[in-house]
Order: structure tokens, then sequence, then C-alpha cells
């Protein structure tokens, strides 16, 4: 018996004219390639769907989820082209769902399904670490998921997620002993500028947060960071980084002063009020990618005490000293640090 052709007459072609209360012909949905493989594509139906709100879509979704989860767990839906039936089934029903006021965001990819496995197979192909692949397939709808499977993955050269597995992504860890922070070019050799540690360590003490700014020294023309304990009143932004990305440091609470000039300039060129940037990728030479925000219009000469605003970043702002008790301090304070930011 061709289960795959029984399943998408009744279970697609089928469902839709139930759903849109209108004859729906399944030749309309065929869309040939340049290779001559012939499939079926939905995005003429999905142009402008009217939202349905009547009882019997709730029941037809309902049914229709119903009858997808029992089918997904007969022997041959591991095999093609039924996978892919019931994976394309999972993607309308997903999509129509969105429409209605009866969606049911709880609706996702199990992971015991086989179009799951063939979702995961194709993210996994391109570079998906398997803990993200499980997070997206069992969190998003299945046509969100199917959407993000065709992003491709920009990973900085080196990582491997080969010893990731369903339940933690190891690709990004770094030992602490070999850590070495990055310059913003490779052949720059820039000396480091840091915090004073022992006012970030009493600015903790007092339970206050520290935030830092960059200045520019008037005797040296060099950046200078100047710390303080953020108030109501001071306005900052949350730098969120990884830190095998190379702007961590386990030995002190500094970075390179081409880093240092770095961050001024993205953070001042965040937008502000109705004012806009534009964010541009840039490759370091050493392979890594940064991402950078350029104001529409930015002044060459531009004096960074003048520009520079207020941030916190992990890196200046948690004491090297007894690192692990106060990372995990922090953590609690981390949704109060965030939530104030204003980026």
């Amino acid at each position: 018996m061709d289960y795959a052709r029984l399943v998408q007459s009744w279970l697609y072609f089928g469902f839709l004219p139930e759903y849109s209360e209108e004859v729906v012909n399944p030749l309309d949905f065929l869309y040939v390639t340049p290779d001559h493989k012939r499939l079926v594509r939905s995005s003429q139906f999905m142009e402008n769907p009217e939202p349905q709100e009547s009882d019997k879509i709730r029941l037809l979704l309902a049914d229709a989820k119903r009858f997808l989860f029992h089918i997904s767990r007969i022997p041959y839906a591991t095999q093609d082209p039924l996978s892919i039936i019931l994976l394309s089934v999972s993607v309308l029903i997903g999509s129509l769902d969105e429409y209605s006021i009866f969606g049911d965001s709880s609706f996702h990819l199990e992971q015991d399904l086989p179009q799951t496995w063939l979702l995961a197979e194709r993210m996994s192909s391109i570079g998906w670490c398997p803990h993200h692949i499980r997070r997206i397939c069992g969190t998003l709808s299945p046509d969100k998921a199917y959407f993000i499977s065709f992003l491709n993955r920009h990973e900085r050269p080196g990582i491997d997620h080969s010893l990731c597995s369903e339940t933690s992504c190891t690709a990004n860890d770094v030992n602490e002993e070999t850590y070495e922070t990055l310059h913003a070019s490779q052949d720059c050799q820039c000396s480091m500028v840091g915090v004073d540690e022992a006012r970030l360590a009493e600015i903790l003490r007092q339970g206050k947060i520290p935030i830092v700014r960059v200045e520019t020294d008037r005797t040296t023309n060099r950046p200078r960071l100047k710390l303080i304990a953020t108030s109501m009143s001071n306005k900052y932004v949350a730098v969120s980084h990884v830190w095998a990305d190379g702007l961590g440091n386990p030995r002190s609470n500094s970075l390179p002063q081409c880093q240092i000039k770095r961050l001024a300039r993205q953070i001042s060129a965040l937008p502000k009020g109705n004012k806009f940037g534009t964010l541009f990728n840039q490759l370091h030479s050493s392979g890594y990618f940064w991402a950078d925000w350029v104001p529409a219009i930015q002044t060459a000469s531009e004096d960074l005490q003048q520009t520079s605003r207020w941030f916190w970043m992990n890196t200046l702002c948690v004491p090297m000293v007894n690192r692990a008790f106060e990372c995990k301090r922090l953590t609690k304070w981390l949704l109060s640090i965030l939530g104030r930011a204003t980026c």
C-alpha cells in the first residue's frame, strides 16, 4: 500500500479544503525545479490566509494533529518518502495553527518522530549543534523549526560540534589555563587596559552593579576605563559575548587597548532614540567574525570621552578574586543587570 500518497492526499490536500472551505486543486501546488524534481509548494495558499475562529477549525486542527501523531508512529513512517510527507504535513498544520485563535503553542516536533529525525539530520549536515537542534525542534512549532533549518551556520574556524550532545554544547568551552585574549588584529601587540579591581570588589560588596566607560587619557592619549557603581540615573549597555570569541580574560579585569577602542565605537554607535545604525560583519585576521554597529553619520575625529557610553561586561565587571563565587552570585543579579540596561 502506498502510505505516502495516501497520507499526502488525506492530511495535506484533504485538510486544505476543509480548512479554507474552498476547492483545492493539487496541481496548483506543483512546483518543478530546474533539475526536474516535482515538489509541493504551498506559498501561494499561505500568502494571505484568512484567520479562522470557528469551533470547526479548532476541532479540525486537533484531529489533524492527532492523526499525524499516530501515523508518525507506524513502522513504515521512517521510510522515504513518507517521512518527508509527514514533515510537510507538520509544517502545514503548524503554519495554519498560527492563524487560528485556537493555536496550540505546545505543538512541536517530538524527539522520536521520523520527521524530527529528518529535520535534525538536515540541520546536522550544515553544522548545527545537536543541543541546539533538540531545543529548536522541541520548543518551536514545526513551521518555525523548518524555516530555521534553512539558515546556514556561520561558525568561526575550528568550532567542532562533534563532541556536543543533545543535552549540552561544548564547542565554545574554554580552558582558562591556556586561554588567550585576542587583539582586534592578529599583528597587534598593544597593552592592556583594565579597571581598579579593588574598587570593583568594593562596589560588589555594597550590593551594587559596576559599570564602565571608555575615556581618553589626556596625557598619553590612550584609552582608559572609568568605573562607577550604577544608580537609577545611569543608563548603560549590557555587552553579551562568548569567551571563545576572544574577549574573555581569566587573569585580570582588562582587555587590549584595540579591543577597548572597538567596544567603545560599537557601543557609542548603537541606536539612540530614533537614530539607527548599520550592522556589518568584519572578518578578523585570525578567522573570527566581529559584528560592528556603524552610525549613519560618524565623525572620525570624535573624542571617546564625548561619545562613550556606560556599559557592563563580565570580563571587566566580575572580579578575578573568587571568580567562581562571584559568577554564582552575579547569576542571581543577571536578570536585574540585563533588565536595567538600555541595550
